[in-house]
Protein backbone atom coordinates (compact mmCIF):
# COMPACT_ATOMS: atom_id res chain seq x y z
CA UNK A 1 0.00 0.00 0.00
CA UNK A 2 1.20 3.39 -0.91
CA UNK A 3 0.47 6.81 0.94
CA UNK A 4 -0.16 10.10 0.14
CA UNK A 5 2.47 12.37 0.77
CA UNK A 6 1.50 15.24 2.89
CA UNK A 7 -1.04 17.46 0.89
CA UNK A 8 0.37 21.22 0.43
CA UNK A 9 -2.42 21.80 -2.04
CA UNK A 10 -5.64 20.19 -2.30
CA UNK A 11 -7.65 20.40 -5.53
CA UNK A 12 -10.88 22.86 -4.96
CA UNK A 13 -14.19 22.81 -5.00
CA UNK A 14 -13.99 23.45 -8.81
CA UNK A 15 -12.12 21.04 -9.66
CA UNK A 16 -14.28 18.19 -8.23
CA UNK A 17 -16.20 16.89 -11.55
CA UNK A 18 -19.74 18.45 -12.39
CA UNK A 19 -21.58 15.60 -11.51
CA UNK A 20 -20.22 14.86 -8.11
CA UNK A 21 -20.92 18.81 -7.13
CA UNK A 22 -24.54 18.37 -8.86
CA UNK A 23 -25.13 15.33 -6.75
CA UNK A 24 -23.81 16.51 -3.14
CA UNK A 25 -25.80 19.65 -3.83
CA UNK A 26 -29.06 17.41 -3.88
CA UNK A 27 -28.08 16.04 -1.06
CA UNK A 28 -28.12 19.12 0.78
CA UNK A 29 -31.26 20.50 -0.82
CA UNK A 30 -29.67 23.75 -2.43
CA UNK A 31 -26.93 25.07 -4.41
CA UNK A 32 -23.36 25.96 -3.14
CA UNK A 33 -22.62 29.97 -2.64
CA UNK A 34 -19.53 29.67 -1.11
CA UNK A 35 -16.46 26.42 -0.63
CA UNK A 36 -13.76 26.56 1.80
CA UNK A 37 -10.97 25.09 1.35
CA UNK A 38 -9.78 23.39 4.62
CA UNK A 39 -5.80 22.95 3.87
CA UNK A 40 -3.66 19.93 5.40
CA UNK A 41 -3.46 16.39 5.89
CA UNK A 42 -2.54 13.41 3.68
CA UNK A 43 -5.21 13.64 0.68
CA UNK A 44 -5.00 15.38 -2.34
CA UNK A 45 -8.63 15.79 -2.40
CA UNK A 46 -10.98 18.05 -1.68
CA UNK A 47 -12.27 19.14 1.79
CA UNK A 48 -14.24 21.99 2.02
CA UNK A 49 -17.02 23.56 4.42
CA UNK A 50 -19.95 24.31 1.99
CA UNK A 51 -22.20 27.46 2.33
CA UNK A 52 -25.47 26.90 0.62
CA UNK A 53 -28.21 29.10 -1.01
CA UNK A 54 -30.47 27.99 1.81
CA UNK A 55 -28.60 28.93 4.50
CA UNK A 56 -27.46 25.44 4.83
CA UNK A 57 -23.61 24.27 5.84
CA UNK A 58 -22.17 21.05 5.45
CA UNK A 59 -18.41 19.58 5.37
CA UNK A 60 -17.47 17.54 2.22
CA UNK A 61 -14.41 15.15 1.00
CA UNK A 62 -14.29 14.19 -2.22
CA UNK A 63 -12.01 12.26 -3.97
CA UNK A 64 -11.18 10.49 -7.04
CA UNK A 65 -9.25 7.31 -7.96
CA UNK A 66 -7.12 9.21 -10.64
CA UNK A 67 -5.69 11.30 -7.78
CA UNK A 68 -5.28 8.53 -5.53
CA UNK A 69 -6.72 5.35 -5.39
CA UNK A 70 -5.57 4.23 -1.96
CA UNK A 71 -7.12 6.94 -0.13
CA UNK A 72 -10.39 6.60 -2.62
CA UNK A 73 -10.75 3.08 -1.05
CA UNK A 74 -9.87 4.94 3.17
CA UNK A 75 -13.11 6.94 1.91
CA UNK A 76 -14.88 3.85 1.07
CA UNK A 77 -14.09 2.11 4.28
CA UNK A 78 -15.30 5.47 6.22
CA UNK A 79 -18.56 5.39 4.13
CA UNK A 80 -19.39 2.08 5.71
CA UNK A 81 -17.71 2.48 9.31
CA UNK A 82 -19.80 5.30 10.11
CA UNK A 83 -23.38 4.42 9.96
CA UNK A 84 -22.61 1.54 12.34
CA UNK A 85 -21.61 3.94 14.90
CA UNK A 86 -23.71 4.19 18.12
CA UNK A 87 -25.66 7.84 18.77
CA UNK A 88 -23.80 10.22 20.89
CA UNK A 89 -20.22 10.14 20.22
CA UNK A 90 -18.82 13.08 19.98
CA UNK A 91 -18.74 12.90 16.02
CA UNK A 92 -20.38 14.43 13.18
CA UNK A 93 -22.91 12.94 11.47
CA UNK A 94 -22.62 11.29 8.55
CA UNK A 95 -25.52 13.08 6.20
CA UNK A 96 -24.22 11.05 2.83
CA UNK A 97 -21.61 9.00 0.51
CA UNK A 98 -21.60 9.36 -3.00
CA UNK A 99 -19.79 6.89 -4.69
CA UNK A 100 -19.82 6.23 -8.79
CA UNK A 101 -16.58 3.85 -8.92
CA UNK A 102 -14.57 7.05 -9.97
CA UNK A 103 -15.18 8.75 -7.15
CA UNK A 104 -16.44 9.34 -3.80
CA UNK A 105 -17.71 11.89 -1.70
CA UNK A 106 -18.35 11.86 2.29
CA UNK A 107 -20.99 14.44 3.15
CA UNK A 108 -21.19 15.90 6.91
CA UNK A 109 -22.52 17.71 9.43
CA UNK A 110 -20.04 20.99 9.82
CA UNK A 111 -18.28 21.17 13.06
CA UNK A 112 -16.04 23.80 14.36
CA UNK A 113 -12.87 22.90 14.85
CA UNK A 114 -9.06 23.60 14.21
CA UNK A 115 -5.61 21.94 13.02
CA UNK A 116 -3.41 21.34 16.22
CA UNK A 117 -0.54 23.27 16.31
CA UNK A 118 2.86 21.54 15.16
CA UNK A 119 4.51 20.64 17.10
CA UNK A 120 2.29 19.68 19.35
CA UNK A 121 1.29 21.91 22.40
CA UNK A 122 0.74 20.13 25.70
CA UNK A 123 -3.12 21.19 26.12
CA UNK A 124 -4.08 20.26 22.35
CA UNK A 125 -2.11 17.00 22.97
CA UNK A 126 -4.71 16.33 25.76
CA UNK A 127 -7.78 17.55 23.94
CA UNK A 128 -6.84 14.94 21.40
CA UNK A 129 -6.36 12.25 23.64
CA UNK A 130 -9.47 12.70 26.03
CA UNK A 131 -11.40 13.23 23.18
CA UNK A 132 -10.03 9.07 21.90
CA UNK A 133 -10.45 7.74 25.27
CA UNK A 134 -14.45 8.47 25.20
CA UNK A 135 -14.83 7.35 21.69
CA UNK A 136 -12.85 4.12 23.11
CA UNK A 137 -15.13 4.39 25.98
CA UNK A 138 -18.10 4.66 24.05
CA UNK A 139 -17.40 1.53 21.78
CA UNK A 140 -17.54 -1.08 24.65
CA UNK A 141 -19.09 -3.28 23.15
CA UNK A 142 -17.96 -3.04 19.35
CA UNK A 143 -21.13 -1.98 17.45
CA UNK A 144 -19.74 -4.11 14.62
CA UNK A 145 -18.03 -7.03 15.50
CA UNK A 146 -17.61 -7.92 12.13
CA UNK A 147 -15.10 -5.45 11.27
CA UNK A 148 -11.91 -6.18 10.10
CA UNK A 149 -9.50 -5.29 12.95
CA UNK A 150 -6.31 -2.87 12.64
CA UNK A 151 -3.94 -4.76 12.06
CA UNK A 152 -6.32 -6.73 9.74
CA UNK A 153 -6.25 -3.73 7.57
CA UNK A 154 -2.72 -2.52 8.36
CA UNK A 155 -0.20 -6.08 8.34
CA UNK A 156 2.18 -4.02 5.91
CA UNK A 157 2.82 -0.82 8.19
CA UNK A 158 2.83 -3.02 11.35
CA UNK A 159 5.06 -5.31 9.55
CA UNK A 160 7.11 -2.45 8.78
CA UNK A 161 7.41 -0.92 12.25
CA UNK A 162 8.17 -3.75 13.61
CA UNK A 163 11.31 -5.07 10.75
CA UNK A 164 12.53 -0.79 11.39
CA UNK A 165 12.71 -1.60 15.19
CA UNK A 166 14.98 -4.75 14.59
CA UNK A 167 17.17 -2.87 12.22
CA UNK A 168 17.02 0.61 12.97
CA UNK A 169 18.19 2.95 9.99
CA UNK A 170 21.71 4.25 10.89
CA UNK A 171 22.05 7.28 12.78
CA UNK A 172 18.26 7.25 13.90
CA UNK A 173 17.33 10.27 16.68
CA UNK A 174 17.35 8.08 19.85
CA UNK A 175 13.80 9.68 20.47
CA UNK A 176 12.67 8.32 17.65
CA UNK A 177 14.10 4.92 18.08
CA UNK A 178 12.01 4.69 21.21
CA UNK A 179 8.70 5.40 19.48
CA UNK A 180 9.51 3.25 16.69
CA UNK A 181 9.87 0.06 19.40
CA UNK A 182 6.92 1.51 21.00
CA UNK A 183 4.76 1.20 17.64
CA UNK A 184 6.54 -2.15 17.34
CA UNK A 185 4.87 -3.56 19.92
CA UNK A 186 1.05 -2.59 18.73
CA UNK A 187 -0.17 -5.66 16.90
CA UNK A 188 -3.79 -4.36 17.05
CA UNK A 189 -5.68 -0.96 17.66
CA UNK A 190 -8.47 -2.89 19.43
CA UNK A 191 -6.49 -4.56 22.19
CA UNK A 192 -5.02 -0.75 22.49
CA UNK A 193 -8.60 0.63 22.89
CA UNK A 194 -10.00 -2.45 25.02
CA UNK A 195 -6.65 -2.03 27.49
CA UNK A 196 -5.57 -5.49 27.14
CA UNK A 197 -2.36 -4.93 25.64
CA UNK A 198 0.22 -2.73 27.83
CA UNK A 199 -0.34 0.71 28.71
CA UNK A 200 0.86 3.33 25.88
CA UNK A 201 4.59 4.33 25.76
CA UNK A 202 4.77 7.68 27.05
CA UNK A 203 7.99 9.69 26.22
CA UNK A 204 8.48 13.04 26.43
CA UNK A 205 8.08 15.31 23.56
Amino acid sequence: MTVAPPSRRRISWDQVPCHVRGAVEGTLGAAVEEAITQHGGFSPGAAVRLRLTNGRKAFVKALGVNLHRESVELYRREAATMPRLPEGLPIPRLLDAYDDGEWVALVYDEVDGWHPAIPWRSAELDLVAGALADLGAGLQPTPWPEAPSFAELNDGILRTWKRMADTPPLGLNPWFGKQLACMAQRTDLFEVVQGTSPAPCRHPV
